[in-house]
Formats: structure tokens, C-alpha cells, sequence
């Protein structure tokens, strides 16, 4: 029982960081400690208000798209093509190795980690300020973020097959 006890603990922690930086306005910050609500929900099996963490994390999505699409996109310029330090790899190859194990992930039907990874893939993108395919990546997160939502929904609600 201790270990659900410190799994309904670090829960709980997650609910109060994505609150505390939903309202601090750090959005995208908000959606990971939701996400990460979610997957110590998911993986200890927790019973928890799976609606109103659902809620929080959709209205902290649309908060962070709305603030993406609103800012300014800093057109594609001299990004860094070599790594920072010799053992780094660099920002592009980062990207492509993110993009990998996505796919790798969405093809073995772990939609959670390929979401993880299409994630990381978006922010090296616009970290690096790499010219990428931005509509390639959206639309495999979507999908990926569909399918891990339609399964979470089935393993929550008890329709699994």
C-alpha cells in the first residue's frame, strides 16, 4: 500500500505544479505536469476524477496553441547545424533521432511515449529554430494524442476490449 500512497502523492503534486503554472501562465509547462498527472494515474492504476483532470489538461492545451499561434514565428535562419560540445549531437539530428522514436513508438501502438517524443521533437525544432516540416509534426502528434486519448478513455471508463 505505500507505494500507492506515494503514487496518489505524486499525483497530487502534479495537479498542484500544472495548476500553479497554468495560472502562473506557463501553459506548455502546465500540459507536462498534467500529462504527467495522467501517466501516474495510468501506471498505478490510481481512481482519480479522470474528467476533471481531462478538463484541466485541455484548457491548458488550447491556453498554449493559443499563444503559439499568437506569437510571432521567427522565420528559419542560421540555426546551429554542429553540436554545442564534441560529444553533443546536433540540434537537427536530435530532431530526426525524436521523430524515430515516435514513429517507433506509434507503430508498437505506445501512443504516450510517441506523444512524448513527437513533443520533445517540437521543442528541439523551435528551440534550435530549425526549419522543419512543423505540419508533418502536428499531424502525427494529433494522431498520436488521439489514440493515446481514445485508449486512456477505454482503459478509464472500463470498455477495453
Amino acid at each position: 500500500m505505500v507505494a500507492t500512497a506515494n503514487a496518489t502523492e505524486d499525483y497530487e503534486a502534479a495537479i498542484r505544479k500544472g495548476d500553479a503554472r497554468f495560472a502562473a501562465g506557463d501553459y506548455f509547462e502546465a500540459v507536462r505536469a498534467y500529462e504527467q498527472a495522467g501517466h501516474i494515474a495510468y501506471n498505478n492504476k490510481l481512481s482519480t476524477d479522470s474528467a476533471a483532470l481531462a478538463d484541466r489538461l485541455a484548457r491548458a492545451r488550447k491556453a498554449r496553441d493559443e499563444r503559439r499561434s499568437a506569437a510571432p514565428r521567427p522565420a528559419p535562419s542560421a540555426a546551429p547545424v554542429v553540436a554545442a560540445s564534441p560529444g553533443e549531437k546536433a540540434p537537427l539530428e536530435q530532431y530526426d533521432e525524436a521523430m524515430r522514436r515516435g514513429d517507433s513508438f506509434a507503430a508498437a501502438g505506445n501512443y504516450m511515449d510517441a506523444v512524448l517524443s513527437y513533443e520533445h521533437a517540437g521543442r528541439i525544432a523551435y528551440n534550435s529554430k530549425l526549419a522543419t516540416d512543423a505540419a508533418l509534426l502536428a499531424d502525427k502528434l494529433a494522431k498520436a494524442r488521439k489514440a493515446r486519448d481514445e485508449a486512456r478513455r477505454d482503459t478509464w471508463c472500463g470498455t477495453s476490449s
